[in-house]
């Protein structure tokens, strides 16, 4: 519409007195303009908006979504954690340049989550930022069901995995859209029996021969790059662009000398818009690839995983593990009013041990839809479900899957 608006301005500079003689006929071209857009544009339910305009106004939204101050935050733990919430407190300091952000979070399941987290930003004349974390996590109800494609909804077990991880991210951003950084960390962990009391412990069903590390666990330091493009039009609700990513790290054992290995992570989305932007082809694709050297072996509980909320959305949270991992998705995204966005999707994926077996012809699948409530700054809740030929999963989350 905008565009529209500039192109009219300019025909009328050009056309001086001819315009002023012929306003009638510019009047007309203006409404049928109006109207057409107005076809175009999805339809709108003023009470519902007014309703939800109301939310967004109150004291107690502000409170729960401010970016800046005390508040009070929702979700942003791992599927299959239960409801979470917890205070939160951000700073932005330096005239705009460092922002600070300490949270905690606990789950009605007992997972507890908390840490801060900063980033620098326009350093170098806007081209260079830096990002660093300390975070410390303790999940009790861990799923596994046993290694690869083949395990079995039956052999649901359970373990407790408690992280504690350090990172940096220095970035360089020469161009507009595209991103250059390496990445650094450390990592503490510590694995036990879960305390779940409707499943078995993982370490009294699985071998250290099916589930490395199982019996022995090691810290690590992390180094690695990573290179990315983004250029899409709203980040936290994209209608077209796109962002592609490339990541390669070390993961080096620091106790037990058996466990080091490499990874690299390749990950794509892109949305096509049409329908006036209204409606939205958003598609996407991951994959995850690790290797040893030496005998080396990975540990299950640092293996690349599938089902949840953001991938296999049919699937039990954790479903699948295994050294290697694909994923592909792709949704129809409709724009219903300003406020609420209704969701058509597929997921497709699969984990394996070794990267010759990369392929997308046998695929674990699922489809669903989805109903996304949005702000000025993108998606603040999606209510997705998702059906496989293990049944059905619902997830309730604070933000788009991709």
């Amino acid at each position: 519409m905008q565009w529209n608006k500039l192109g009219l301005a300019i025909a009328v500079l050009s056309t001086g007195p001819v315009w002023a003689q012929d306003s009638t006929r510019t009047d007309e071209i203006e409404s049928a303009r109006a109207k057409k857009e107005q076809k175009l544009s999805s339809p709108r339910d003023p009470g519902l908006e007014r309703a939800i305009g109301g939310i967004q106004g109150s004291w107690a939204y502000r409170f729960l979504t401010s970016t800046d101050g005390l508040g009070l935050g929702f979700g942003e733990m791992i599927p299959g954690a239960g409801f979470s919430t917890g205070p939160r407190y951000s700073k932005t300091l330096l005239d705009g340049r460092l922002r600070l952000t300490g949270y905690l979070r606990s789950s009605t399941k007992r997972y507890y989550t908390g840490g801060i987290q900063g980033s620098l930003t326009h350093l170098w004349n806007g081209h260079a930022a830096l990002d660093f974390s300390a975070d410390h996590f303790d999940y009790p109800q861990m799923p596994y069901y046993g290694p690869g494609s083949e395990s079995r909804k039956t052999g649901r077990s359970d373990y407790r995995l408690e992280k504690t991880e350090t990172q940096i991210h220095p970035a360089l951003r020469p161009v507009k859209g595209l991103t250059l950084g390496l990445l650094g960390g450390f990592q503490a962990i510590n694995v036990g029996p879960g305390t779940a009391s409707e499943y078995i412990s993982s370490d009294h069903q699985y071998t250290p021969a099916q589930a490395p590390g199982i019996e022995q666990q090691t810290d690590y330091l992390t180094g690695g790059g990573f290179v990315q493009f983004d250029w899409r039009d709203r980040p936290g609700d994209p209608t077209e662009g796109g962002k592609y990513r490339a990541e390669y790290t070390k993961f080096s054992d620091l106790d037990a000398g058996r466990y080091s290995f490499y990874q690299l992570n390749l990950d794509a989305s892109e949305y096509i818009p049409f329908f006036n932007g209204k409606r939205v082809i958003a598609l996407h694709g991951r994959t995850s690839l690790s290797d040893t050297r030496n005998s080396q072996q990975i540990p299950f509980y640092m293996q690349p995983t599938l089902g949840g909320a953001d991938d296999l959305r049919g699937y039990r949270p954790f479903r699948f593990y295994d050294d290697n991992s694909v994923l592909v998705q792709a949704e129809y995204r409709w724009e219903a009013s300003g406020v609420v966005e209704l969701a058509l999707f597929a997921d497709g994926g699969n984990v394996f041990h070794d990267w010759s077996q990369w392929n997308l012809r046998h695929l674990e699948t699922d489809y669903g839809f989805g109903i996304r409530f949005k702000g000025d700054t993108g998606v603040h809740f999606r209510l997705d479900t998702g059906f496989s030929h293990e049944g059905f999963q619902i997830w309730f989350r604070v933000n788009n899957p991709f």
